[in-house]
């Protein structure tokens, strides 16, 4: 929260405090109208000036800690302590070092602290001050009052922002989990759409074929829709099967010409650039669903060109594949790696999710790049293979 952050800042606000502290105590020396002996002004100017100065070398140290409030009231006690009739007013500077040892502080410090200012001032009171009786008395039990109740309103605040954090902590933990249950709701919906279509299409093929209408293209529609089933079952299994690998070292080249070679269609042309021979270590199967799955999407909608670029470093291999279409809409660039989402009536919309899964199971990265302004470019990054790896790891 910003507050709390605003708060924490206390070493900042401490030296602030101090050097203005300073420079006030030489204000009020200079247009005094009273005539001060110079060593009723050195005293005091050095307390300050070592305070200030302890201060600013104090905010090299990350934490704050119990010692750093010890150092503000000795400090200001001392200042008081020098003349405590003329600057026992000043006891009013107490409260902005134990209003930040409630809020910084656990509650058992804070209270020390305060316990620690308030017998500084009481004996300086009681052995320098003035006064007497109930006068003095009252004096005292008031700034005790002072000081438990500024450090108490900084504990009760440190409590409120904490109960704050939690609440919104939970709050978003909720949040994310409604949004699971709703991806998950909305692929079972349309898990149940997907499945719907070809069922509703063999029901009434078989209807058909039930009352003696017998023709070739109901039985071609069962078996295409059959097919359609089956393949969307296998693809969802693969999407959400846990993870059995047979990792192997793979020739990442030889393999992505070979799933070129699959797709490859005399309207369209294939440019494909290996810039270095780079190895990997994963399922063989795996590997070819994912970068199928992708070059796939590239070829379905390239208009006349599928690129792919093989390049990398020293420990991950880089692997892009773009095509000239038209592109992907900014507002669905988050959503394309979603379960069944397609553009595409004859497509699932399950080829892109296995393929993210995949990727990222095997601790690489796939992301479509946003700076494209013609067509769309996905990028692949892996694990390169490196020789003399434990491999009994990655099974």
């Amino acid at each position: 929260m910003y507050l709390e952050q605003l708060l924490k800042n206390y070493k900042i606000y401490r030296f602030i405090f101090s050097f203005t502290l300073l420079i006030s105590f030489g204000l009020f020396v200079i247009f005094s109208q009273e005539d001060i002996r110079s060593d009723y002004i050195l005293v005091p100017t050095i307390i300050l000036t070592v305070y200030a100065l302890a201060s600013f070398f104090s905010l090299y140290l990350k934490r704050t800690t119990i010692v750093d409030f010890i150092l503000d009231i000795t400090a200001i006690s001392s200042f008081i302590f020098y003349d405590f009739d003329k600057l026992k007013f000043f006891s009013l500077l107490y409260l902005f070092p134990l209003f930040f040892t409630g809020f910084l502080l656990p509650n058992i410090q804070a209270y020390l602290v305060a316990l620690y200012a308030f017998i500084l001032y009481s004996l300086m009171f009681i052995f320098l001050g003035t006064f007497q009786g109930f006068e003095a008395i009252l004096n005292i039990l008031l700034n005790g009052i002072a000081f438990i109740t500024i450090t108490l309103a900084g504990i009760k605040l440190k409590e409120k922002i904490k109960s704050q954090e939690a609440y919104i902590e939970i709050l978003e933990k909720e949040k994310k989990e409604n949004e699971l249950y709703k991806r998950l709701y909305r692929m079972a919906a349309e898990l149940a759409h997907e499945i719907k279509n070809p069922l509703t299409s063999i029901k009434a093929a078989a209807d058909l074929l039930s009352e003696g209408v017998y023709s070739s293209k109901l039985t071609d529609m069962i078996k295409q829709e059959s097919e359609r089933l089956n393949q969307l079952l296998k693809d969802f299994l693969m999407l959400t099967k846990p993870k059995q690998s047979n990792p192997v070292k793979i020739d990442v080249g030889k393999t992505i010409k070979r799933i070129l070679e699959t797709y490859r269609s005399k309207d369209k042309e294939i440019e494909f650039i290996q810039k270095k021979n780079y190895e990997i270590y994963m399922d063989e199967k795996e590997f070819i669903s994912a970068i199928s799955n992708i070059i796939k999407n590239a070829f379905e909608w390239a208009k006349s060109k599928v690129k792919v670029v093989i390049d990398g470093t020293r420990d991950h291999i880089i692997i892009i594949i773009e095509d000239d279409g038209p592109g992907i809409p900014k507002e669905d660039i988050n959503k394309i790696f979603e379960p069944f989402y397609t553009k595409r009536e004859s497509g699932t919309g399950l080829g892109l999710a296995i393929a993210k899964r995949i990727i990222v199971e095997n601790q690489g990265y796939l992301f479509v790049d946003p700076n494209m302004k013609n067509g769309t470019r996905f990028v692949i990054q892996l694990p390169v293979y490196k020789e003399g790896r434990d491999e009994s790891t990655d099974s």
